[in-house]
Formats: structure tokens, C-alpha cells, sequence
């Protein structure tokens, strides 16, 4: 019986000692096992700056566990599994350790990693119990120059010339010593999206240097050297090619022109562009103030062949052109250095029988001259008649029938003409004029205040504004064979019918021109009295004269069908 008892009492204290282990094992299960594998608060700093995306945890052990990490890496869609090292702190609060590398997502085939990268962090519960998980990443490696460089991190500076607030440029790193460089918006011409590939080298400290080159297009080649240090990247990119020498802009300091052997500094000449088709043929196209023109063009262009000098990088260039209806001929000679310095000798010549020294053929005390009229009597009223001499009134009566008019203009051209003693139209497009003034005996030479050009049997004579006014002289739109608009007369000039024949030529204005001539002159009548007040006492008469010449009702030369005027020069 007392054997039975102390049986039955053995059997009981097992039995609690079994539940007591039981309710012991239950009650002390590890605590790394109460770790959630996601958290309702999660704060992820990468390089000490916080991201976005999420982080997952799953311990493995109780010194081990699995940080999975989604959307947080740049560059790197895939999920990222760091293998860490987890110690239990206190109760519910933990630390991990860990690293990984990652390879280059854009190569994958490339195993060389890309990316090392280190994690800490904490798990550890609130005061309501819930888990938060705090990630702190490190990295490290050739990924970290991989960015897109922009405001205070970006410095650019195109053929030595430092751009101001430059465009976003991309460093993409292929590996530890391959990567591109891709410029947003260089502007013209190197234009949008522009890769260079380069390759690089660290110097171990805290600078990489980036040196690498592209051909844009042939003939226009891109270098580009720079450096990275301390998140800050310089950029040095240079151009170079013939065809770089198209887009090299010639004026100001980078143009030095001789023209017709006297250096241009007045700029009268302008370089429109440098045009190469290949790494020896070029063409060049000058603007001037008096230069003919082809059609719908304003720039003569001159074929030049180009030769490069390799140690210098200077280009010379040669080349002439010959244009028989506009009768001239031009060269072209010269150098562009690689800062792009253009210096050039640029010749023009007129080839027309025009040039050379004429004077009005005589015809006995008078000159040989021509003028037609066709039109009504012409009355002349007080306003004006009251300004014709008294010595002159016996010849030029108020009221002069048609038929009279041409005897008159004929007798007044040929009276005058002989005052102009010679003209001579130089070969450079200037006219020198040598007159004799009424009253007066001695010669006077008015050179280079026309100037000239010849378009087949028309000659288009205007002044040189850069002479008269100081101004420059525009040749846009002057082209001889669109219609003549007398508005444009400083840039077109004044046709003439020009006729040479050996040694003898006519030379006349017709009756559109004399009419368009006079009405822009009327225009012009109140800023001559500005400019020239030697006129002033006599505004009033040529006013008078002008409104009675032009006025619509009544006037001249409205009611006027045939008007020429001219005269017959022979060559001295």
C-alpha cells in the first residue's frame, strides 16, 4: 500500500515537473522569433540621406536574418537580399549587421561588381508593442560616380569658354574604368543628347579623371576631359574637324580681313559662312557693300580648297570665282586657326568694259547728252517760277509747250554736263567723280562717295554711307534682277541703262527711275536740312520745286509718259 503511494507520488511529481517544463518552454520561447517579417514604420537612409521603397526582415537564427530591400538602390529594380548579422540588445530590441555586393544591372553579364554595400539597422518595438525597423545603408565602389550632375555639382566649359548655368549631363558607369557621359542640350550645333564614351581612373583619394572622345558627325569630332571630386564635375569639351569649321562663328575678334590689300578695320566686310563638304573642299561666302549678287543670294561664294596643318591644327584655304553676268571676279585666301581665328585676303574686282576713266564727249562748246520727253505743256506756277533767275526767265518760259520741253532739257544737260570733267569706275566698285562747280574754275574730286555694281546691261550706282554717314552699308536683299523698289535705293541703287561700245558708252536714266529717284529724294529733303545746314536757305525753293515736280494733281512727272535723261561718255 505504501509502495503503491509512493508511486502514484512519484508519477504526480513527473507529471508536474513535465508541465512545469512545458509551461517553462512555452513561456521562454527566443525572442529573435517574435520578429514580424514586415513593419507598419520603416526608415531607410541611404549614404545618410533617407529614401523611399521598403525594407523586409526575416531572422533566420538567433544571430541571423535576411534584409530584403525593394526599390531602395538606384539603378536596380530587383529586389536586394542582404545576409546580416543580428545580436538581441534587450528585450524586443535588436541590431544588425551586414553587407553585399550588387553587379551593374545595365551589363549583367558582366560579373565584376558594381556596387558594396553595407547595412546596420535596429528592430525594437513602441510603447504599444509594434515593431519598427530602422535601415541605414552604406555604399561604396565605382556605382557612386553614376549620377546626373546639374547646378553648384556641374561645371562646363565648350572650346575654352565656360557656360553659363550649363544643362544637365549624366555619368553612367559601365564598370571601374569604363563609362558615358550624356549631355542633355549643348545647343547649337552640337545639339540634344550628345554621348561621349570615356574612360577613367581614381586616384585613390577622393578624384576621378575622365578622358574620352565621339565623332558627332563626319568631320565634327567631340573630346571631353574632366574630373570628379567630391561630388563636383568639371567638364572640359573641345570640338575639332573640318567640319567644325562650319560652325565657328567669323566676325569681330575671330575675323582679321584684308580687303583689296587694305586692312578691313571698318568691317565693310563680312564672313556669312564657312561651308566644308570634305576635309579639302570648302566654300566661302562673303558679304560686302557693294558685292553683285546672284539671285535670291546675298554673299558672293568662292569654292576653296583646304589643306590642315596637323601639328598646329590650323587649317589654309584658297579659292576664286568669275561671274560674267554680275561682271566681277573674286579670291579668297587665308587661315583658321584652331581657337577659330579666321584671317583672310578677300580681292574683288569689277571686269566690266565700265572701268576704267571717262568724260562727257563734246559736242562743240557742249556736251553730248540725251533727254526725251513725252508728255503735256508744262505750266509752271508763281511758287516756283518766282525762283528761275531773271537771266534765265528768257529761256525757260512759264508756260513751256511738249514740244519745247525736249529742246530746253537737251540745251540745260548739255550746258551743265561739261562740268563733270571725268568719272572713273575703279575695278574695286568705287566711282571717283571730278567736277567743276558753277562759278567756279578749279577742279574738285568727290572720290569714293558712290559706289557701283553691273548687272548685264544695268549699271546700279548709290552712295557709300560708310563714307557720308559713317555707317555700315547693308547688302541684304540688293539683287539687280528683282524688280526695282526706289524705297530701297541706298541698298539696290539707281539702275542706269549702260551701254559700252569700245571706247565710247551711254549711260541714262529711265522714266521709272527718274520718277521713283525724285519721290524718295522728296522724303529725304527734311534730313538733308539736318545733316548738311549749308542747305538751309535753300529748303524752301527745293521743296517747293519737289511738290511742284511729284504733286498728284497737276504735277510733272505724274502726267509724264516717256522721261530719259543721259549722257555719252568716251574713255580718257
Amino acid at each position: 500500500m505504501i509502495y503503491s503511494m509512493k508511486k502514484n507520488c512519484l508519477l504526480l511529481w513527473v507529471l508536474l515537473c513535465s508541465f512545469s517544463i512545458f509551461v517553462s518552454c512555452e513561456k521562454d520561447d527566443p525572442a529573435w522569433k517574435n520578429i514580424p517579417p514586415t513593419f507598419e514604420n520603416t526608415a531607410i537612409t541611404v549614404n545618410n540621406t533617407t529614401v523611399g521603397g521598403s525594407a523586409d526582415f526575416v531572422a533566420t537564427g538567433e544571430n541571423s536574418g535576411i534584409l530584403t530591400l525593394r526599390n531602395v538602390i538606384s539603378g536596380y529594380s530587383d529586389a536586394v537580399k542582404i545576409d546580416v548579422v543580428l545580436k538581441e540588445e534587450s528585450e524586443n530590441s535588436f541590431t544588425f549587421t551586414g553587407e553585399t555586393s550588387l553587379d551593374n544591372p545595365k551589363t549583367k553579364d558582366n560579373p565584376e561588381p558594381w556596387m558594396a554595400i553595407k547595412a546596420t539597422g535596429t528592430i525594437r518595438t513602441d510603447a504599444t508593442g509594434k515593431y519598427g525597423l530602422t535601415v541605414n545603408l552604406t555604399t561604396s565602389g565605382w556605382n557612386e560616380i553614376s549620377n546626373i550632375y546639374t547646378g553648384d555639382s556641374l561645371s562646363l566649359k565648350i572650346n575654352t569658354i565656360d557656360e553659363i548655368d550649363p544643362n544637365p549631363v549624366e555619368l553612367i558607369a559601365s564598370s571601374n574604368s569604363e563609362a558615358t557621359l550624356v549631355f542633355e542640350n549643348l545647343y547649337y550645333p552640337l545639339g540634344t543628347d550628345v554621348e561621349v564614351p570615356v574612360t577613367y581612373s581614381y586616384d585613390g583619394t577622393a578624384k576621378y579623371v575622365f578622358d574620352g572622345s565621339a565623332e558627332r558627325e563626319p568631320g565634327f569630332l567631340v573630346t571631353v576631359h574632366a574630373t570628379l571630386t567630391a561630388g563636383k564635375l568639371d567638364i572640359e569639351l573641345t570640338t575639332s574637324g573640318w567640319k567644325k569649321l562650319f560652325y565657328n562663328r567669323y566676325t569681330g575678334e575671330t575675323l582679321k580681313m584684308t580687303y583689296n590689300g587694305k586692312e578691313d578695320t571698318d568691317h565693310v566686310c563680312t564672313i556669312r559662312a564657312f561651308n566644308p563638304s570634305s576635309a579639302t573642299d570648302a566654300e566661302i561666302a562673303i558679304r560686302g557693300p557693294f558685292l553683285a549678287l546672284e539671285d535670291g543670294s546675298d554673299a558672293i561664294v568662292i569654292p576653296v580648297k583646304m589643306e590642315e596643318d596637323a601639328a598646329t591644327g590650323t587649317y589654309s584655304f584658297e579659292g576664286n570665282t568669275a561671274n560674267d553676268t554680275y561682271k566681277f571676279k573674286a579670291s579668297a585666301k587665308g587661315t583658321v586657326t584652331s581657337d577659330g581665328v579666321m584671317t583672310i585676303s578677300f580681292d574683288y574686282e569689277i571686269t566690266s568694259d565700265l572701268v576704267g576713266v571717262w568724260g562727257v564727249k563734246m559736242n562743240g562748246p557742249m556736251g553730248d547728252v540725251i533727254f526725251q520727253y513725252q508728255g503735256a505743256d508744262i505750266q509752271i506756277p508763281d511758287s516756283v517760277y518766282n525762283y528761275v533767275p531773271d537771266s534765265l526767265k528768257m529761256m525757260i518760259p512759264q508756260t513751256i509747250p511738249a514740244t519745247m520741253v525736249n529742246r530746253m532739257g537737251n540745251a540745260l544737260l548739255g550746258q551743265y554736263a561739261p562740268q563733270l570733267r571725268k568719272l572713273e569706275f575703279k575695278s574695286n566698285g568705287y566711282i571717283d567723280a571730278t567736277v567743276i562747280k558753277v562759278n567756279e574754275s578749279e577742279e574738285t574730286l568727290a572720290d569714293d562717295i558712290l559706289m557701283y555694281y553691273v548687272c548685264g546691261d544695268q549699271l546700279f550706282v548709290f552712295p557709300n554711307l560708310v563714307k557720308l554717314m559713317g555707317g555700315m552699308m547693308s547688302a541684304s536683299n540688293r539683287t539687280a534682277t528683282k524688280a526695282w523698289d526706289p524705297n530701297n535705293l541706298l541698298l539696290t541703287g539707281i539702275p542706269l541703262t549702260c551701254n559700252v561700245t569700245g571706247n565710247a558708252t551711254t549711260v541714262t536714266l529711265e522714266t521709272e527711275t527718274i520718277i521713283g529717284v525724285v519721290g524718295v529724294v522728296k522724303t529725304f529733303v527734311p534730313l538733308l536740312g539736318m545733316f548738311m545746314p549749308d542747305l538751309a536757305p535753300s529748303m524752301p525753293m527745293i521743296n517747293t520745286i519737289l511738290g511742284y515736280l511729284t504733286a498728284p494733281n497737276g504735277g510733272v512727272l505724274p502726267n509724264t509718259q516717256v522721261l530719259r535723261a543721259g549722257l555719252i561718255l568716251e574713255k580718257k
